[in-house]
């Protein structure tokens, strides 16, 4: 999908849906209902592979070409340090 839409797009549209998602997860989960734990959580991964799919290319993508896995390593892990 990113590669036909657009890997910004369809990583915003996952980000959108993760969030309003995490108001009906939590209600779902507090249920105490297997199934509607099941689906509530696959829910969520699915939205959550809408970022993690394109992830890679859309950061190398925001460098020039000379530099393109360097920065985007380098901005990856600075990322997770600080996360």
């Amino acid at each position: 999908l990113s590669d036909r839409f657009g890997r910004k797009g369809i990583f915003v549209l996952g980000a959108l849906l993760s969030g309003i998602w995490a108001f009906a997860v939590f209600p779902l989960i507090e249920s105490g209902s297997p199934l509607a734990i099941v689906l509530g959580i696959t829910i969520a991964l699915a939205f959550v592979s809408m970022m993690y799919g394109p992830q890679a290319a859309l950061f190398a993508e925001l460098f020039p070409r000379e530099v393109r896995y360097s920065g985007a390593s380098l901005g990856y892990q600075i990322g997770t340090v600080a996360g």
